[in-house]
């Protein structure tokens, strides 16, 4: 009887076998090679950046086969490029009778035997025997062009896990839903990374209300993903790279003229990076690890790249042709707003599935004025129609690239004198007339008259909404005699960060039926685009500051900053790192002693959602507010799913239910 309980090794494979998600596509290909005998593939070849638990899945392969009563081989590549005979020693002494598996783990570190491997010694072992190599590089082209191999070899790429998956691995080391989403948010689907982050969340003595990586779990992962670099600069490509959307010789020409091809021949062979049409880009937690160190690390060296390459890839917009004006301005935003935590999480950089912006066809506008009555109301469809037909040229259409239709649209409006038509077609531009009165002749005004998307696209991260963005840029960029731009919102609760941002201020509303419109504005003849891209510099990578002096007094609210400010505390209630930069601790909240201005304005927000039970006619506002912000991360379409109702219904509600707590606030502290 033992009584100290398992072997240390059983113990182990236990708990690897407990921790172990996904990866059925693989277990199923070896399982299959075990069944055909001599009639399939006999080499399994296992490849993908480091991080992605090949060594992990070797083990799950390997209790595989010794259930199936094959005698198992492993070799690290590591010791194998030392000592090459040791494989062909150790397999001419194989047990008599058994099937042999032959594992040979980080091949990327014998690669140079690769050739001897398959014309050496796999046609040399016994019949039956699979072969299962694992290494950061893909095959060489050698072995499929041999007409011999090109049936006996299967070749699988590893990449991130689905986040299904991703999310069962942070449940089964037992993390509560809060830190599980912001370790996803931080790792991805890497297993490396997931594991490393739940290790230390799981040893941390109180969870932080958000989780984020430190220094520690960043370097480790960059020791083991990357590794060490030959030059210092190798490893400035390498961070241009991770800074950058996509890379080209070009763009590394900008801060290394000196070494540029060299440097990005060396990239492109580089296993965690890949080709694009526009460049090369790494891996998505390589990309997060370099950038996050460097930013870390040497916060000026960082600040100096992105002046660098924005300056760049600003030349290159402003000098694009009308067909390339997008994919230019797309490598520009993204580095003028991935750091810009305001907008970062509606914006998605990734590939957007295939969704393209189109012009508007007339075979579109029933489809368009339907999706306006249903997101916005019937007035404002009447009104996106009335644009049809005058303004056709100001609509994008953001189409499904399986069918061509449309998932969304925008309308940006170029308006040179307040038209009785325009005017009384629209009460927006008429309000934003109102807003500037006259322009002197040969200028103009742009809106962003419309942004009508299905529920999906406010998603966080949303390509579609990322698309628009991009185009709302290009339109400021490339925009010639413009006095003003303005933005109309519905929905104030989604879209106010994003137009703060841009430097766009409140400047007054306007009523579309019984739906009221929020415009914001930037004058262009105070504030002219030099002056507007180093703002929006500075906001992007701003210097640190002490908190006193984030909370120095500022000057009186107008009711639309302060509404816009009390959403922001709703929004960022459970935030406190944004709520500690919210203009109502400057300009408003009144402390008492022993109660800090925090605390104050958190006291406040809870005053005003509680204050929407007080009537039976806001009751139900304030089941909104609460899926929406105080019942765990969500995003608006799951907080609309969860109350049963329409996205469009579900966006009302909050809106009012925003509004009336504003009221309450603004009687209470303003």
């Amino acid at each position: 009887m033992n009584v100290h309980g398992p072997a240390l090794g059983v113990q182990l494979a236990a708990e690897r076998r407990h921790t172990f998600v996904g990866r059925a596509e693989q277990l199923a290909a070896f399982e299959a090679m075990l069944a055909s005998n001599d009639s399939g593939p006999c080499v399994l070849y296992l490849h993908g950046p480091g991080g992605l638990g090949k060594t992990t899945l070797l083990h799950m392969i390997a209790e595989q086969a010794r259930t199936a009563g094959c005698h198992v081989l492993r070799f690290d590549g590591r010791a194998l490029a030392v000592s090459p005979a040791s494989l062909t020693d150790a397999v001419g002494n194989q047990p008599p009778g058994e099937r042999l598996v032959l594992m040979l783990d980080t091949f990327e570190q014998c690669q140079g035997l690769e050739r001897w491997l398959y014309e050496t010694v796999l046609p040399t072992l016994p019949s039956g025997t699979i072969t299962v190599v694992a290494g950061r590089r893909p095959p060489s082209p050698a072995w499929r062009v041999d007409g011999a191999w090109s049936t006996a070899l299967r070749v699988m790429r590893l990449t991130d896990l689905p986040r299904t998956d991703a999310e069962e691995l942070l449940v089964r080391r037992r993390l509560p839903a809060k830190t599980r989403d912001d370790i996803l948010a931080f790792a991805g689907g890497n297993p490396l990374a997931l594991a490393l982050a739940a290790s230390v969340a799981s040893g941390a003595n109180a969870l932080p209300q958000r989780w984020q990586p430190g220094a520690d779990i960043v370097h480790s992962l960059l020791d083991q993903l990357i590794g060490d670099m030959p030059s210092d600069e190798h490893r400035r490509a390498l961070e241009v790279c991770a800074h950058a959307r996509t890379t080209t010789e070009e763009l590394l020409r900008v801060v290394l003229p000196a070494d540029a091809g060299r440097l990005f021949r060396w990239l492109r062979e580089l296993p965690f990076v890949e080709p694009a049409p526009q460049g090369l880009f790494p891996h998505d937690i390589v990309r997060h690890l370099l950038d996050t160190d460097l930013r870390w690390r040497d916060p000026g060296t960082y600040r100096a790249l992105n002046q660098s390459l924005r300056s760049h890839l600003l030349g290159q917009v402003r000098t694009a042709p009308a067909h390339s004006v997008m994919d230019r301005t797309l490598e520009y935003s993204y580095l003028q707003h991935r750091s810009g935590e305001d907008v970062s999480e509606y914006l998605g950089w990734d590939d957007p599935g295939g969704i393209f912006e189109d012009t508007l066809r007339h075979t579109d506008r029933a489809a368009l004025l339907d999706l306006t009555a249903s997101q916005a109301g019937r007035h404002s469809a009447q009104i996106a129609e009335f644009w049809m037909d005058n303004q056709p040229q100001g609509f994008r259409v953001y189409r499904n690239p399986h069918d061509n239709s449309p998932r969304a649209y925008i309308c940006w409006l170029q308006l040179t004198a307040p038209e009785a038509g325009h005017l009384t077609a629209d009460p927006v531009v008429a309000a934003a007339w109102q807003h500037t009165s006259s322009i002197p002749a040969g200028r103009h005004l742009g809106m962003m008259r419309f942004i009508i998307a299905g529920p999906e696209a406010y998603s966080p991260r949303s390509p579609v909404m990322g698309l628009i963005s991009v185009r709302h840029t290009a339109e400021l960029l490339h925009a010639s005699g413009m006095t003003h731009s303005f933005l109309a919102f519905e929905d104030t609760e989604y879209w106010g960060p994003v137009a703060a941002y841009t430097q766009h201020h409140p400047a007054g509303t306007a009523q579309v039926g019984d739906r009221t419109h929020t415009l914001w504005a930037h004058d262009w003849t105070k504030m002219p685009l030099d002056r507007w891209l180093d703002k929006l510099d500075r906001q992007a990578l701003p210097e640190d500051k002490p908190a006193s002096e984030q909370l120095e007094p500022g000057m009186p609210l107008s009711r639309a900053e302060f509404d816009q400010a009390v959403r922001e505390a709703v929004k960022y209630f459970q935030e406190p790192a944004k709520l500690a930069v919210n203009p109502l601790l400057r300009n408003a909240v009144r402390t008492r002693p022993g109660v800090t201005a925090l605390d104050a304005l958190r006291e406040a927000v809870e005053e005003g959602v509680d204050a929407l039970l007080a009537e039976p006619s806001t009751a139900g506002y304030h089941r909104v507010v609460a899926a929406a912000y105080f019942q765990g991360p969500t995003t608006q379409p799951e907080a609309a799913a969860r109350l049963g109702m329409a996205f469009s219904t579900y966006r009302r509600h909050l809106n009012h239910a925003l509004s009336r707590i504003s009221d309450h606030l603004y009687d209470t502290l303003g």
